[in-house]
């Protein structure tokens, strides 16, 4: 009887095996910390403080609003050290230009101080109370620390062909030009995923660029509106190409370019083939959704 109810388990343990570390996040680019995370994705960072009642304190109530209050501010501390430790690209973290900028510092605090927190106040057993606290690194985020040189671009307006003019003199009539040889129609691409699993030393970054094999840049800030960038990103992340090829940012048809390595130390430059980056500069819309953002980098 004991080997039959082992057999169940281990039968049991292998349906469930499968779901294991494939949750409805296990595509998610995180950086996890101690005290919270960074997710890529999501374009989210979260931090969490604790605190715990003063036993000393006669009224209990007092003492827990007073843990309440100490573990917000733990929360807000621990955030701002996570926010130190962004890639804004691959020389540059957020806790430099804080060290910077006096005025991108207050700008930050008052983002920080408007946030509230996403989940309800939580006790542990032994009456510790937890505060969770979470910015987006989109918003009022990307517009404090983007650079400048990412710009609004206007949609490029398409030209009407000139109309002959019906009173033009048509009296002398010129032999006609042999018809065009008919041209395949380029492809139509909607967006662009960078696979670049596999290569180890890459790092997400508010800014990331993708250069060709000679190093010219073929997505980055020059590229991009802000108005875009604001809204969604410069990029999304994810770690896996299936999810990357489902996601509305790059819709129904990307161009999927393979990243080869990093350039020179640049964690958050991905250089791709020639031969890819001619793919993206003959794709007849390419300015259109770059322009857009539309791009997405897999990483391991």
């Amino acid at each position: 009887m004991k080997g039959y109810f082992v057999c169940i388990l281990v039968f049991l343990g292998m349906l469930g095996a499968p779901f294991i570390g494939f949750g409805i996040e296990s595509h998610d680019v995180i950086e996890q910390k101690p005290t919270g995370q960074i997710n890529w994705t999501k374009g989210t960072v979260s931090a969490t403080g604790k605190a715990l009642p003063d036993e000393n304190e006669t009224d209990k109530s007092q003492a827990l609003q007073a843990a309440v209050t100490a573990a917000g501010q733990d929360a807000g501390k621990n955030l701002v050290q996570l926010i130190k430790e962004i890639s804004i690209d691959s020389n540059t973290a957020m806790g430099d230009i804080l060290v910077a900028s006096e005025t991108i510092k207050s700008k930050l605090k008052e983002i920080l101080d408007a946030l509230k927190p996403i989940e309800p106040t939580s006790h542990l057993p032994d009456g510790t109370v937890m505060i969770k606290l979470q910015m987006s690194l989109k918003g009022a985020f990307a517009q404090l620390i983007l650079p400048a040189d990412i710009k609004q671009i206007e949609p490029i307006k398409q030209v009407n062909p000139v109309k002959p003019d019906p009173k033009a003199d048509t009296s002398v009539k010129s032999k006609a030009p042999a018809p065009a040889p008919i041209q395949s129609k380029p492809i139509l691409y909607t967006g662009m995923i960078v696979d670049a699993k596999g290569v180890s030393d890459v790092k997400p970054a508010i800014v990331p660029k993708i250069v060709d094999e000679s190093g010219q840049e073929i997505y980055g800030p020059a590229f991009v509106s802000r108005e875009y960038a604001l809204q969604v990103g410069m990029s999304g992340y994810t770690r896996t190409l299936s999810s990357a090829k489902i996601d509305p940012r790059i819709k129904e048809n990307p161009l999927i370019v393979k990243g080869l390595k990093t350039k020179n130390n640049g964690r958050s430059v991905i250089v791709v083939s020639n031969s890819d980056a001619a793919k993206l500069r003959q794709a007849s819309e390419h300015l259109s959704f770059l322009r857009k953002c539309s791009v997405i980098i897999v990483l391991d």
